[in-house]
């Protein structure tokens, strides 16, 4: 009797561990235990999700069940080119930024898309090449850290101010325009013989000086390159990081830069300034009325008084003065947009009848219908 009871037992146990292993087995093929978890179904779902709460600038808990994810598709990669721009060119973090400014060298920041309005954080010393912008630039970004060159300048080596190839550009264009007032070459000087705060300490610098976020210009000069990442925490509490989203940075041919026209870039102002011992400093002794009247056709050849030049010159200022941002959806088109998106995730998980036309029918005397 003893016997058999071992081999019920022994039976017993085989099966419930193979049904075990059964009911396990869709957990156990990925690392996040989660049952048919793969690349191309659940990976892009969580990326199409959390890409689009970015787009639309939102935060918050969500539940992966709500009806406006409930998104009818062919689940393949597909991230925008746009993304990028939708997240480097928006307001950032200001210790993301100090900390991406010092892991780059000066020619790099050089060649980040900011159009500068002053030199320093006090706002004494203009870089705006039109009284209109200059103007502009106290109305719209006085809060913006990303119009600042001051800031630029204390986040990188300060040995390469010296050694770089914009080394000589920056001091025709704004070093020695600085160092003609008493006020001026002391911010040189600081300029020159700087060291890094930490992070929170040239943070809390940033807030001091009345600066709220940062942000960059829009352009296509080149294709801006990104990778996104999420985090996933399973039930064992164990976190693993998926990416759900990556664009290759991408130089673009000079011939496709559509918006060199509004701004070409601060390295241009630089070399321009270089070649013909321009100060870029406004009101300095070698930025000239004449030299910055003539910018616009000396830098981007625009001459004439063509009926569209004029239109743009009199909406929105000359060429190279023309600012391009990044302007965040309204909260009203964003919730729009949602209540749409719910409204249509609703209609797809009710019955099929629902969403049948009825068949049109034509009754005496009346008309089809």
């Amino acid at each position: 009797m003893g016997l058999w009871i071992g081999y019920v037992y022994l039976i017993w146990t085989l099966g419930a561990s193979a049904w075990f292993l059964v009911l396990l087995g869709p957990s156990a093929t990925n690392d996040h235990w989660w049952p048919h978890f793969t690349v191309h179904k659940t990976q892009t779902f969580l990326g199409d999700l959390f890409n689009t709460q970015l787009r639309l600038n939102q935060s918050g808990s969500y539940s992966l069940c709500d009806a406006r994810f409930s998104t009818s598709k062919s689940y393949v990669s597909d991230v925008s080119p746009a993304m990028p721009r939708q997240v480097l060119q928006a307001p950032l973090a200001f210790d993301t930024v100090v900390t991406a400014m010092r892991k780059n060298s000066l020619n790099w920041n050089i060649r980040m898309f900011a159009h500068y309005c002053w030199v320093d954080v006090d706002r004494i010393y203009e870089l705006s090449t039109t009284q209109r912008r200059a103007t502009r630039c106290h109305v719209k970004y006085s809060a913006n850290a990303g119009v600042y060159l001051e800031i630029l300048l204390r986040n990188v080596d300060s040995a390469s101010l010296l050694t770089d190839d914009f080394a000589v550009p920056l001091q025709v264009a704004i070093f020695e325009p600085m160092a003609a007032t008493p006020r001026g070459l002391a911010w040189v000087n600081a300029m020159f013989h700087h060291t890094w705060l930490p992070v929170a300490d040239e943070v809390a610098y940033w807030h001091a000086s009345g600066l709220s976020y940062w942000q960059t210009q829009v352009t296509n000069y080149y294709q801006q390159g990104i990778q996104e990442s999420i985090v996933i925490i399973n039930a064992l509490g164990h976190a693993q990081s998926v990416t759900i989203g990556q664009v290759a940075f991408t130089q673009r041919p000079l011939s496709e830069w559509t918006l060199a026209y509004a701004y070409n870039g601060f390295w241009n102002d630089l070399w321009q300034c270089q070649f013909n011992n321009y100060g870029l400093v406004r009101h300095s002794s070698n930025a000239t009325d004449a030299a910055m009247a003539t910018w616009e056709s000396t830098v981007y050849g625009i001459v004439g008084n063509a009926t569209v030049v004029d239109l743009v010159h009199s909406h929105l200022g000359i060429f190279g003065s023309i600012d391009v941002e990044l302007v965040t959806a309204p909260e009203a088109v964003t919730a729009l947009f949602t209540a749409f998106q719910t409204r249509m995730g609703q209609e797809r998980i009710v019955p099929r009848q629902t969403l049948s036309l009825s068949t049109p029918c034509q009754g005496p005397g009346n008309d089809q219908t």
